[in-house]
């Protein structure tokens, strides 16, 4: 086990590192989950333009899902298609 702080609150942390130094969580609350979240998505804004490669189509995907669930291939039907301005 190694002391990781968590990106909100610095507060040091009980995880898991990998042999590629991959950390299995970065924060340590339900709270500061949350602010990271925002934070994330203040920064890189709320949806995401994900394109499937077979079919050329883009889906328009909510950055929290892609945070907290991750999104497979098979899964941007149930999002709505992106559509340019």
């Amino acid at each position: 086990m190694t002391e990781i702080p968590c990106v909100v609150c610095g507060k040091p942390m009980r995880g898991t590192m990998g042999a590629r130094q991959r950390v299995s969580k970065l924060t340590c609350s339900a709270s500061c989950h949350e602010a990271f979240v925002k934070m994330l998505i203040f920064q890189y804004g709320e949806f995401k333009k994900i394109g499937r490669l077979r079919t050329g189509e883009f889906f328009k995907v909510p950055l929290r899902d892609i945070i907290e669930h991750g999104v497979k291939e098979q899964e941007l039907d149930k999002y709505p298609k992106w559509e340019d301005k």
